[in-house]
């Protein structure tokens, strides 16, 4: 394609489509290689017929659409790969110490109170929390009150009752409210790090992908 810049001049235009093409296709990689696809096999035109894989005149916008694709699957990898931030609340160290050991080299962020006041205190200086692992009957202030109080400034908080004492739980409710779960005390270490993934992943183990 040609054009002219004077009547006796001509030059040929920039290969913009050239260079849009060669971006789309290897976004196209990109993409194809994070979802774990094969790449797709290129197809010869028809003698005479335009490539199918040519880009129309809008393939700048194309490119930018597929670009902001790439950068939403990183965004979901990174997101899904880092490590979550727990709080956990128990009236007992022996038990904070104990869910502390287990999780910690479980690959999670861990923070400890010793009651539902100090649970609330650590939710505004150092949230927000992915997950809060709590008691259910403790002084001062009961596990789901903290829960209830927490999920009011963070909605998407997931709950874990670790409690001696599950039948408290449905004394004022029939059922838990979403993403809510509890644990039987005592527990074990693959019972704590079961429940905690199955609460944040979907699965029982954390470096799986939810089915």
């Amino acid at each position: 394609m040609r054009y002219s810049r004077h009547d006796d001049e001509e030059t040929e235009t920039p290969k913009r489509e050239d260079a849009a093409q060669s971006a789309f296709q290897a976004l196209q990689h990109v993409i194809d290689t994070t979802e774990g696809k094969k790449p797709a096999p290129k197809r010869k035109p028809r003698k005479g017929a335009a490539s199918s894989d040519k880009l129309s005149v809008s393939g700048d916008n194309l490119v930018a659409s597929m670009a902001s694709r790439v950068k939403g699957l990183f965004e979901s990898n990174n997101d899904r790969d880092r490590r979550r931030r727990i709080l956990v609340v128990d009236d007992e160290p022996p038990i904070l110490d104990f869910v502390q050991r287990v999780l910690e080299p479980a690959g999670y962020d861990i923070t400890t109170a010793t009651s539902g006041k100090r649970a609330l205190e650590l939710a505004t200086t150092d949230g927000p929390f992915d997950a809060v692992v709590t008691d259910l009957l403790m002084p001062g202030m009961n596990g789901d009150e903290v829960a209830r109080q927490l999920r009011a400034s963070f909605p998407d908080l997931k709950v874990l009752y670790l409690t001696g004492f599950s039948d408290q739980l449905f004394k004022d409710k029939v059922t838990l409210w979403h993403d809510e779960a509890f644990l039987d005390k005592p527990t074990t270490i693959k019972g704590l790090t079961e429940a905690v993934a199955l609460l944040l992943f979907g699965t029982t183990s954390k470096h799986s992908s939810p089915t």
